[in-house]
């Protein structure tokens, strides 16, 4: 069975809450990653970070996925 991201919730920088279609949800924690990661560098910025999005289909979630 593949599942979809139902629901993502940034109100809690640098964490998300990110609940799939069958009810289940947890959150993760981006600190190390922003930290630790160039790539992630530009989701220091708060504001940023509470741009995330879901794809349509629901199978990903992330920043700038029109891009």
């Amino acid at each position: 069975m593949k599942y979809r991201v139902a629901s993502i919730d940034a109100a809690q920088y640098p964490r998300l809450r990110i609940t799939f279609d069958d009810g289940f949800s947890g959150i993760y924690d981006f600190s190390a990653l922003i930290r630790e990661n160039a790539l992630f560098a530009p989701l220091k910025e708060p504001h940023l970070f509470s741009q995330v999005t879901i794809d349509q289909g629901g199978r990903r979630f992330g920043w700038a996925l029109d891009d």
